[in-house]
């Protein structure tokens, strides 16, 4: 998925992830419709992308193969919404 302007955040912690996530609400555009009294006028998307890479024999260093590698991946999308009848 592509998206112009994207702003990918390393986070370490879910406190970190969610003070990101916080971040993007407050840019999203919100406003007054016929239908709805607080609409999303625009386009947003949330990713989540998880990499667990385990440590080796010692506990000390991340294993650098990458097929030991397990990346996982979570895409939040908020559609502007559209209050045509």
């Amino acid at each position: 998925m592509y998206v112009h302007g994207v702003t990918d955040v390393e986070v370490k912690s879910t406190n970190e992830a969610f003070q990101a996530f916080y971040k993007g609400q407050k840019r999203k555009r919100m406003a007054h419709t016929v239908l709805n009294s607080e609409s999303s006028r625009s386009h947003s998307v949330f990713t989540v992308r998880l990499v667990q890479a385990p440590l080796d024999c010692c506990g000390e260093a991340m294993v650098q193969d990458k097929r030991a590698i397990c990346i996982s991946q979570l895409s939040l999308v908020d559609l502007a919404g559209s209050d045509e009848n």
